[in-house]
């Protein structure tokens, strides 16, 4: 336990920052995901600095850097199962157990998150018409039956 002043900070207070870390990446991504829709629909304007955070997202960079960080995750959450395993899958005295399964957890829920996003950022670039696509905007609409 960490204390400051009054303040005691253990395995609670790292669950509720795993999450919270969770919940905000998810905001990120979500703004990110948002903003490109209302540019492609012409509700908002794009600008450089939008553009460069954009590309972040890019499909292979997102699976290059998602797949890492799932990668590392799983070894980590790995390394907290044969930590347990030492102790007979019973009781582990102390907070290693529960420090290295969240940050296990975390890496593997942030590297997906990573992972789907680019993806949905690589659909919303195909309907755009941004990547390779050989029809224009006007030219993908469905043919009204």
């Amino acid at each position: 336990n960490v204390r400051i002043g009054s303040v005691s900070f253990a395995q609670h207070t790292l669950i509720t920052t795993c999450v919270l870390t969770n919940v905000g990446i998810q905001a990120v991504f979500f703004g990110v995901l948002a903003k490109s829709v209302a540019i492609q629909k012409r509700l908002l304007f794009t600008n450089l600095r939008f553009e460069a955070i954009r590309r972040l997202f890019e499909l292979e960079m997102g699976l290059i850097t998602g797949g890492l960080l799932v990668v590392i995750g799983l070894a980590i959450a790995c390394y907290g199962l044969f930590y347990w395993y030492q102790f007979s899958f019973g009781a582990v005295a102390g907070e290693i157990l529960i420090r290295i399964m969240c940050a296990g957890g975390l890496l593997i829920s942030i590297g997906f998150q990573i992972i789907f996003s680019s993806f949905f950022m690589y659909l919303l670039d195909q309907q755009s018409g941004r990547i390779g696509s050989l029809v224009s905007d006007q030219d993908a609409t469905p043919p009204q039956t």
